[in-house]
């Protein structure tokens, strides 16, 4: 198939765990034998459009990501997405659910943000007439479902492949108590995780990896950049690893990659890779959730 890909931002000038997913997804169809190119923003939007009247399927992934860039795909764009195309929305988060942060809707419980996409009628029938809503988790799926009040659709739910070859127990000595991995900030729980290291004084006993949105942690030690495949040798040097997030994580890769580390996790029902498996931490560890993901997505989106 001739695929165009819509995106944001682009999967392969991005680090961030979405976008790790996304490019594991773009090279399973493209080993399949599919053209899929790749377009953003930054891409004049007749260019775009010219793409999108000869594609076989267009995918469209956290399209409107706008907490995190400053240029926009034009309106006229997705009118001929929904008027003109076979397509299907993908979601590495809730960004095009909500054009806010980290869904602050989820700390009051209330529904009454002027943003709200309740109120967006076409949000609501971007979702509504693709071919395919693609979620990362049951979790990420009820939350999305619910802000956009979409009950007679099911979303097709496809969580990552995981490199099995690097995520691993190998048996080392556990000298660091707790490890907290991920953006430090509210949202993600940092004074929950705060309170638990109080309650077990273990302020001399956490490390924190992250770039951080509220200055240095108050306690323990602080790395800020350290790459992905480095992350094992951490992950197997920590008995614990924490995380305690106050809004809906969409999936949560670096739980997943701890765990099959041999870290004992400290974490919450907000935590969407733990809900697509009962949140029972023997479904979530059989490997066999984490192969094969991506093969079986390049499947059925072959029959849409």
């Amino acid at each position: 198939m001739n695929i165009a890909y819509l995106s944001e931002i682009n999967p392969f000038n991005w680090n961030g765990g979405g976008q790790t997913i996304e490019r594991g997804i773009i090279d399973e169809g493209k080993s399949k034998g599919h053209s899929i190119i790749n377009l953003t923003p930054e891409d004049e939007s007749g260019k775009i459009v010219s793409i999108l009247e000869k594609a076989d399927l267009v995918i469209c992934c956290d399209v409107d990501n706008r907490p995190s860039v400053k240029k926009w795909f034009d309106s006229h764009v997705f009118e001929v997405i929904m008027n003109k195309c076979k397509y299907i929305t993908m979601s590495m988060g809730y960004c095009d659910v909500c054009r806010k942060d980290y869904t602050p809707c989820n700390l009051t419980g209330k529904r009454d943000c002027p943003d709200c996409p309740r109120n967006d009628i076409l949000r609501k029938e971007f979702f509504k007439k693709a071919q395919l809503n693609v979620f990362l988790s049951e979790l990420q799926a009820a939350v999305s479902y619910s802000q956009l009040k979409i009950v007679d659709k099911k979303p097709y739910i496809c969580p990552p492949d995981l490199e099995l070859d690097l995520f691993y127990d190998m048996g080392k000595e556990r000298k660091i108590k707790l490890l907290y991995a991920g953006v430090i900030c509210e949202a993600k729980g940092y004074n929950q995780i705060l309170d638990y290291i109080e309650k077990n004084n273990l302020q001399n006993d956490t490390l924190w990896i992250g770039d951080s949105l509220v200055g240095k942690p108050l306690c323990g030690e602080w790395i800020q950049k350290v790459d992905r495949k480095q992350m094992p040798e951490y992950y197997n040097s920590a008995q614990k690893f924490i995380g305690l997030p106050r809004w809906y994580e969409a999936f949560g890769l670096v739980y997943i990659e701890a765990a099959l580390c041999g870290c004992e996790l400290v974490t919450n029902q907000n935590v969407g890779c733990l809900s697509s498996y009962d949140y029972d931490i023997n479904k979530f560890l059989n490997k066999l959730n984490f192969q094969g993901n991506y093969d079986r997505l390049w499947k059925v989106l072959g029959r849409v």
